[in-house]
């Protein structure tokens, strides 16, 4: 290129692409470029001043440091518990509240404080939990928390503008950082509280670190995807109140068979009672329980040294009666008087016959029989060796094995209308999962105390068909009445007891 071709450009001067200019002479081969022509400018054009871009001031380097330490001990954590007090300890470092709770949604709805800050438990009932349970139960509270936004607050206002008294907090000044799932929803969020407003270099290191939180608490989970995992987000307030609403008007119309539940115990149809004949003391019972024994044989023996003796002391007595009637008898003859005395001595003769027969009685009856044959029924030699009885006391039973029953001690409590061929179903100890079915033969119209202090209705039942269980089982039965709704028979007990309360 030779000096000629040089263009100067001024500053009113700009260069024109090629394309737009005029055609001008042909190129020859001696010329190495064209030209550039030059257009000239009136007015240079007017400087607009852009403003410069607010941005957050970066955080300091010590600030970086601590969110670095945080995160790595975030995803250090070995279980869900050690992750729950990093988040809400630890995070002090970089955020540098007063005071943190860890806030999770509850499974019926809403939310519910788990950890505090700088303590290992806590009450619910305390100032500054109360207030921030009543702050989060507000409707507008949980629409703007759920949207998974930071937020600040001061709570002790937005708890004043609703009208809702609770306790002063030392600390109002509240920022709210959720923490989301992968699919976005909030499941917890960690509400830090100061009294001071909060630093705008803080807030730049906090949402990475509580996404960090969120991702670490994720992972720690067994397996997001369980069916119990799923029934917690799909149960809701609103879907409780519909299932019950829907449940109870079910429970309106549909009909059961009232019942009750009640101690039972299989019995001898027909017992044989023995009773104490003589007032004295038990010495011995001659069988064990269980033993099957024969009309008259002997069972129990009473103490029978004072009857014995006894005994002795009536025969003496007669002998004297005896002896004192005879002479009287031989002398009779003799004189007046004599005559006068045999009256005498034969009623004292008389009188000592018959004591003596009253002692030997007693004494016979030391020793009770079998009164039947069959099973001996009663708890244990123990309970009655020693023990003093009076005539008529009931000491044991004798029942047939072969003709048994369901005795039930229906408590007042549970008391329902029952009658005659009503259904029972017995349900042994020894085999619960399997329904001894019954009919319902008679029942008592008085309560009568039971061995447990209980005031009780005593149903008997028979077993049905030809079935017939061992002596002495024991179990529980269900009595069947009338039909009744079906919410009647659930909310029975609770309407009796609320009326008992209330007094209606």
């Amino acid at each position: 290129m030779t000096k000629s071709n040089r263009i100067p450009i001024t500053a009113r001067t700009r260069l024109s692409p090629v394309a737009n200019q005029s055609p001008g002479p042909a190129r020859t081969a001696k010329t190495p470029r064209a030209t550039a022509t030059l257009r000239p400018v009136a007015e240079p054009p007017a400087l607009t001043v852009v403003p410069p871009v607010e941005s957050r001031p970066a955080p300091p380097p010590d600030l970086i440091a601590r969110y670095i330490e945080l995160e790595i001990e975030a995803r250090q954590c070995a279980d869900l518990d050690k992750l729950r007090l990093a988040i809400v300890n630890a995070t002090a470092k970089v955020a540098g509240y007063d005071q943190a709770f860890l806030v999770e949604a509850a499974m019926g709805g809403g939310w519910a404080i788990t950890r505090v800050s700088s303590v290992a438990t806590f009450d619910k009932n305390a100032p500054a939990p109360a207030a921030i349970a009543r702050w989060l139960a507000r409707p507008e509270a949980a629409d703007r928390l759920e949207r998974g936004e930071v937020v600040l607050a001061e709570i002790d206002k937005e708890l004043a503008q609703s009208e809702i008294p609770a306790p002063t907090l030392a600390y109002p000044k509240a920022l709210w950082l959720p923490l989301r799932r992968r699919d976005g929803t909030v499941f917890a969020g960690l509400l830090g509280l100061r009294r001071a407003d909060w630093n705008p270099q803080t807030l730049v290191l906090l949402t990475p670190l509580i996404g960090a939180y969120a991702h670490a608490w994720e992972a720690l989970l067994p397996n997001t995807n369980t069916a119990m995992t799923q029934a917690r987000r799909f149960i809701s307030k609103r879907r409780i109140a519909t299932a019950l609403l829907v449940a109870a008007a079910i429970a309106a119309v549909v009909p059961v068979p009232m019942s009750a539940l009640a101690p039972a115990e299989v019995v001898a149809e027909t017992p044989s009672l023995v009773t104490a004949p003589i007032e004295g003391v038990i010495g011995d019972i001659l069988l064990p329980p269980g033993s099957a024994v024969e009309r008259g044989q002997p069972i129990v023996r009473f103490v029978d040294m004072t009857l014995r003796s006894d005994v002795e002391v009536a025969k003496r007595h007669l002998a004297v009666a005896q002896a004192n009637h005879f002479r009287v008898v031989q002398s009779s003859t003799a004189t007046q008087k004599n005559m006068e005395d045999l009256a005498t001595t034969k009623a004292e003769y008389d009188v000592a016959r018959a004591e003596l027969e009253y002692a030997e009685q007693l004494l016979s009856r030391s020793v009770i029989a079998a009164p039947a044959a069959g099973l001996l029924i009663y708890s244990a030699k123990s309970d009655l060796i020693g023990k003093p009885v009076a005539v008529g006391e009931r000491l044991m039973e004798i029942g047939d094995p072969q003709k048994t029953e369901i005795k039930i001690e229906l408590p007042v409590s549970d008391a329902i209308a029952l009658k005659s061929g009503g259904d029972v179903a017995l349900f042994l100890d020894g085999n619960p999962l399997q329904a001894v079915p019954g009919v319902i033969t008679r029942i008592s119209y008085r309560p009568a105390m039971s061995a447990h202090q209980q005031l009780v209705y005593r149903v008997h039942a028979r077993f049905a068909g030809d079935a017939t269980r061992s002596i002495g089982l024991r179990g529980v039965a269900r009595v069947s009445g009338d039909t009744v709704p079906l919410g009647f028979f659930l909310f029975r007990r609770p309407i009796a007891a609320v009326r008992q309360w209330a007094g209606l």
